[in-house]
């Protein structure tokens, strides 16, 4: 029942942000280069607490990370809210 309760999630996030749900877990993600900005992920984010704040589902956002994955070491990641909240960067090893 709560799968046909937050089925439409995707529907307003964007076409340059794919979206992954299992249970009650929501993943993003998305491709930044210059033709599709790192901006577009905030506005899949931000539409995605408009959507919670709707459905009176909050976003727990200390739940919430960030991976950053590319082949420049040097490159600069971009950092994204939830509320206003960073969303804290996880490293891989």
């Amino acid at each position: 029942m709560f799968i046909l309760f937050i089925n439409d999630v995707a529907d307003d996030l964007g076409k340059s942000v794919s979206v992954k749900l299992f249970a009650d877990d929501v993943k993003l993600f998305s491709v930044v280069d210059c033709v599709s900005p790192a901006n577009q992920l905030q506005v899949a984010l931000d539409a995605l607490v408009l959507w919670s704040r709707q459905w009176q589902l909050p976003i727990n956002s200390s739940k919430c990370n960030v991976l950053h994955i590319n082949c420049h070491e040097n490159n600069v990641a971009s950092t994204y809210a939830i509320n206003s909240i960073d969303i804290l960067g996880v490293k891989t090893t």
